[in-house]
C-alpha cells in the first residue's frame, strides 16, 4: 500500500467510527414531478385565461346576431337604391340598381314589353326585397306586380310575378309593403267608367298576408281619392291620404281591428290637410313616432289634396306654384313636412326639395337616420342636412 492509499484508508476508517450503525436513516426525498414544474404552469394558465377573456370581449363587440354586417347598412347610409325608370327613345322602361353615393349604375332589368312601364317600388326595410308595379300604357286596366331581390353586392335577381286578387274592371294603383315584409297593402280602382256606371264603390283598399294568402278589403266611396299608403312598424296600422268628396286628410286604419267594410268609417282622422296642398308620398319612421310627407302647393288649388291617388296612372306631372308666389308655401312649391303621430302636431317645411315634379320617391332607411328623395339623401339627425346629392336620372319611384 502506497502512501496515498494509506491516507484514504485512515480517513474512511475515521468517518465510519462516527456513525452509529444501529440508527435507521431514511433515503433522501425528491420533490414530486408536479411540484417541480408548478412554477412554469402558473404563468401559463394565467396567460391562457387572459386570451379567453379577450376572445369573449371581441365576440361581444362584433355584429349582433353573428355573421358579417349587412353591406347595405355598413356605411350608415344604405349603399343601393332601386328605381323604376321610365322609357326613353333608346330603351324601354326598366328597373335600375344604383349606388346611393355616386349614382353609378350597378344593374338594370328592362321591362318585358315597351307598351308597359315600371311605375312603383315598395321595399321591405333593410332586406333588399322589393315589390314593383308595372302598368300598361294603353289607358286600360292591365297592371302586374313583381317581386325583386337585390344581393349584397347590388346584383338584381329576375323579377317573379305575384298574383293579386283584382275585381273585374279594376286596376292596381298603389302598393305598400310592411316593415317586416309580411303584409302587402294595395288599392284597386275602377278603370272602365262605362262598365261601372251607377256603382257606389270607386275603389278598394286590400291587405294581403303574403305567407298565408289571407286577405281583407275595405270599400272606398265613389268620388273619393285614396293614396300615399304607408305602414306603421307594428304591421297592423296603415296610414293613407283621403281626398275628393270629403275634406282631404291623413287617416289611420287598424287593419286587424277594423270591423266596418267602408274604409272611411273604419279609419280615424289624424290630421286635415290644407286645401292648396297635394301629398304624393308618406314615409313612417322605424319607431313609428312620426311620418314625413312629400307635399306640393298647387296652382289654382280646388281642394284636391292628393292629385295622384287611386284613379291616376302614377305617371302624370303636377304643376307647382313658382318660388316666391303667394300660394307657394314656405319653400315655394315642393317641400317635406313632418307630423307627430302621437299628438298630431304638424311641422311645415322641415326642409325644401329641389325640383318641380311631384313624384312618389320618399323613404326612411331602417335606422331612421336618413330620408331618401329623388334629389337628395337627408340626414334626419342633423335637421335635414343633405348627406348625399343624388345623381340619378328621372324615375317614377325609388326605394332602398
Amino acid at each position: 500500500m502506497n502512501e496515498l492509499e494509506k491516507r484514504l484508508h485512515d480517513a474512511l476508517a475515521g468517518t465510519a467510527a462516527t456513525v452509529d450503525e444501529d440508527v435507521e436513516r431514511p433515503f433522501p426525498e425528491r420533490p414530486p414531478r408536479r411540484e417541480r414544474h408548478r412554477s412554469f404552469l402558473v404563468p401559463l394558465a394565467a396567460a391562457f385565461s387572459v386570451l379567453l377573456v379577450l376572445g369573449a370581449m371581441v365576440q361581444m363587440l362584433g355584429p349582433i346576431g353573428g355573421g358579417k354586417p349587412d353591406p347595405q347598412q355598413r356605411s350608415g347610409i344604405p349603399n343601393f337604391v332601386l328605381a323604376a325608370v321610365p322609357a326613353s327613345k333608346e330603351r324601354p322602361s326598366r328597373l335600375e340598381v344604383r349606388e346611393t353615393a355616386n349614382g353609378r349604375l350597378v344593374g338594370a332589368h328592362d321591362i318585358f314589353d315597351r307598351r308597359w312601364q315600371f311605375t312603383q317600388v315598395a321595399g321591405r326595410k333593410n332586406s333588399r326585397s322589393f315589390l314593383v308595379l308595372a302598368e300598361k300604357d294603353d289607358g286600360g286596366c292591365a297592371a302586374k306586380v313583381f317581386r325583386i331581390a337585390v344581393s349584397e353586392s347590388g346584383d338584381m335577381g329576375a323579377p317573379a310575378q305575384v298574383t293579386l286578387a283584382v275585381p273585374r274592371n279594376h286596376m292596381i294603383s298603389e302598393l305598400a309593403l310592411s316593415f317586416d315584409g309580411a303584409q302587402l297593402a294595395y288599392t284597386t280602382e275602377q278603370c272602365d267608367d262605362t262598365a261601372v256606371e251607377g256603382a257606389e264603390t270607386a275603389a278598394f283598399l286590400n291587405v294581403l298576408t303574403l305567407s298565408t294568402g289571407s286577405a281583407r278589403k275595405w270599400q272606398v266611396r265613389k268620388g273619393a281619392l285614396l293614396g300615399g299608403l304607408a305602414w306603421l312598424p307594428d304591421g297592423r296600422r296603415l296610414l293613407y291620404i283621403s281626398s275628393g268628396e270629403v275634406k282631404a286628410s291623413l287617416r289611420l286604419l287598424d287593419t286587424a281591428g277594423a270591423r266596418a267594410s267602408d274604409l272611411y268609417a273604419a279609419s280615424r282622422n289624424v290630421r286635415e290637410l290644407a286645401s292648396e296642398d297635394s301629398v304624393s308620398s308618406l314615409a313612417v319612421t322605424p319607431e313609428g313616432a312620426s311620418a314625413y310627407l312629400l307635399v306640393a302647393t298647387l296652382k289654382g288649388a280646388t281642394g284636391m289634396s292628393f292629385e295622384q291617388g287611386a284613379g291616376s296612372r302614377g305617371q302624370g306631372h303636377t304643376e307647382l306654384s313658382p318660388p316666391g308666389s303667394a300660394t307657394g308655401g314656405d319653400s315655394g312649391g315642393l317641400r317635406i313636412d313632418r307630423i307627430d303621430l302621437m299628438t298630431g302636431a304638424w311641422r311645415r317645411s322641415v326642409f325644401a326639395v329641389n325640383g318641380n315634379d311631384l313624384g312618389r320617391g320618399l323613404a326612411v332607411d331602417a335606422s331612421g337616420k336618413y330620408l331618401l328623395t329623388f334629389t337628395s339623401v337627408y340626414d334626419l339627425r342633423r335637421s335635414g342636412e343633405v348627406a348625399v346629392k343624388m345623381k340619378f336620372p328621372a324615375a317614377h319611384d325609388l326605394d332602398w
